[in-house]
């Protein structure tokens, strides 16, 4: 699993630590990640909060990290980017949000039966990106979809789709002031890198 969320990390282009090093994607796989998930929040209540306090969605991502049922729950430790300008422009922000740190929980009750590649691959998509758990993934070729296909169906790996979305995300103009903007944005690199590789 170690391995798959490096070479994800390599992908986008950001540096992998030898072992050893002060780990910023930590993977907890138990067989109770409802309690678990509850248990951090109680214990962690103030760190949660800070670290959604400035973001639009901030409740509804605590939320959404303690809601019962998912077979992967994950938390991003965020910190804010200074951009370098006041934000006075319509079109950039004077700050971006960046992760720092990212808790996956794994619930082996509820993963089913995966392959270890398949399940690091998720994993690396969660802490990389900041994905919502609701996302519409009907009809798109990616690994997200693994807990929601029949098992004989199920994604093996990352997929062309993943790995270009990733690219993107990474790439892609963070100090945009618009939400729909960055995803115009990122939309339109994932398809230029599609187009590309075919």
């Amino acid at each position: 699993m170690n391995d798959r969320v490096a070479r994800a990390a390599l992908l986008v282009g950001l540096q992998v630590g030898r072992p050893g090093c002060h780990p910023n994607v930590v993977v907890v796989v138990t067989d109770d990640s409802d309690k678990l998930a509850a248990d951090l929040v109680a214990r962690h209540k103030l760190t949660f909060q800070y670290h959604v306090a400035y973001q639009e969605r901030g409740p509804d991502l605590l939320a959404e990290f303690q809601r019962s049922g998912r077979a992967v729950r994950w938390w991003h430790l965020t910190e804010r980017d200074e951009m370098g300008h006041d934000g006075g422009s319509r079109l950039r922000a004077a700050y971006e949000t960046d992760i720092f740190r990212a808790i996956i929980l794994v619930d082996t009750r509820r993963t089913g039966p995966v392959t270890l590649e398949a399940l690091g691959d998720y994993v690396a998509m969660t802490a990389l990106a900041r994905l919502s758990p609701d996302a519409d993934l009907a009809g798109l070729d990616t690994v997200l979809s693994l807990f929601d296909t029949p098992p004989a169906q199920r994604p093996l790996s990352m997929t062309g789709w993943d790995e270009a979305y990733l690219r993107a995300v990474y790439s892609g103009d963070a100090d945009t002031r618009s939400q729909w903007l960055q995803q115009r944005d990122i939309a339109n690199r994932m398809l230029r890198g599609v187009r590309a590789r075919d």
